[in-house]
């Protein structure tokens, strides 16, 4: 996939990939606005919370 975000059909994509990739782009845009905090475990390793922190 090159753009998540297009609105058109790419080539050679299927009707049926073609819905996949709008709706999760549109999960995306959602949670993106929405604010909801992801973690980039590749980037910023594992995230743990410490038993010790309450």
């Amino acid at each position: 996939m090159s753009n998540l975000h297009t609105p058109q059909r790419l080539e050679d994509e299927s009707f049926k990939e073609y819905q996949e990739r709008r709706k999760k782009s549109k999960q995306e845009v959602k949670r993106v606005l929405k604010g909801t905090p992801v973690w980039n475990c590749l980037t910023q390793g594992t995230y743990r919370k410490s038993k010790e922190v309450k």
